[in-house]
């Protein structure tokens, strides 16, 4: 197996050098790739930070990255959970965090960032409380 990294998802997601773009997509033709949740964190804040890609572009662009045949993904429930979230409002890196702690059977998540409070109260059955 082979592991990526945010280059290769950015490249394909922005589509935006054709040369770069034709050798990541051959290299994910050949099978057996590795796509980690932290690749996925980082390529939405490119996607969102320097390409200034909307939203809705960053979580397609990521669900279809991930639904290429070839690829194997660390958690693909979480990442499932946290890109749905993160179309109805919640920020990825929050809706990632949370989405794993569910996954892993946790009762609740700890933070001091009072909208990622407000935003899991509406989306998530776990909920996320100040200490």
């Amino acid at each position: 197996m082979i592991a990526i990294d945010t280059n290769i998802v950015v490249r394909i997601v922005a589509n935006d050098e054709a040369e770069q773009v034709g050798r990541a997509s051959a290299a994910l033709a050949k099978g057996n790739i590795y796509l980690s949740l932290t690749v996925c964190l980082e390529a939405a804040w490119v996607l969102g930070s320097i390409y200034k890609k909307s939203r809705a572009a960053i979580a397609d662009g990521l669900t279809a990255f991930a639904g290429i045949p070839t690829i194997t993904i660390e958690n693909p429930e979480a990442l499932a959970t946290a890109l749905d979230w993160y179309r109805q409002g919640m920020d990825f890196a929050d809706a990632l965090h949370l989405a794993v702690a569910t996954d892993l059977g946790c009762t609740s998540m700890l933070s001091f960032d009072n909208h990622f409070v407000k935003s899991a109260a509406k989306l998530s059955t776990i909920p996320v409380i100040e200490p």
